[in-house]
């Protein structure tokens, strides 16, 4: 960690010559306590290599933004999908796309998976997306309830249950 931030730290200072200008990220986060409490700490992390950090709320500009959302279906292509150029969210990677494209018609099931991986490591090397975790499931549910097993979909099993009769 200390090698990765001296050459992080390196870079910003020779940017910061080349420029004359201060290194600054605005990151765009949802409101909250949970929000609050990782900008803090990525704040730190920032200014440790010489980066000024401001929190924005989600929809303004920024530099960064967190995606934070719940997959509608267990597949590597939702998240792919969520940064597809035709959706002209923000960045994006022709490339990635081209890679799903050429998975959505793979005949073997180990090539579609090698591709929709490719896709992933070029969006992460074109710097579309910048993982910070893996992607997480969690439940409310009291630590003594007895047989909970959790729901790898991430819905609310009794979810059809609420909707209202007619």
């Amino acid at each position: 960690l200390a090698q990765r931030r001296a050459v992080a730290s390196r870079r910003i200072d020779a940017w910061n010559a080349a420029t004359e200008e201060e290194p600054k990220l605005k990151i765009g986060l949802p409101s909250g306590p949970g929000s609050e409490i990782f900008f803090r700490r990525l704040a730190q992390d920032l200014a440790a290599i010489g980066v000024v950090a401001t929190m924005v709320p989600i929809g303004e500009p920024a530099d960064l933004e967190l995606r934070d959302r719940l997959a509608r279906y267990a597949a590597p292509r939702w998240f792919l999908d969520q940064f597809h150029c035709s959706l002209r969210a923000g960045l994006c990677s022709p490339e990635a796309d081209d890679l799903v494209a050429q998975a959505l018609v793979a005949q073997d099931p180990q090539a579609e998976k090698q591709l929709l991986a490719a896709a992933q490591r070029e969006l992460v090397a074109a710097e579309v997306f910048i993982p910070i975790g893996d992607p997480i499931r969690w439940s409310l549910v009291r630590g003594n309830i007895a047989g909970y097993q959790a729901n790898q979909w991430g819905l609310h099993p009794l979810f059809p249950l609420s909707e209202p009769t007619i």
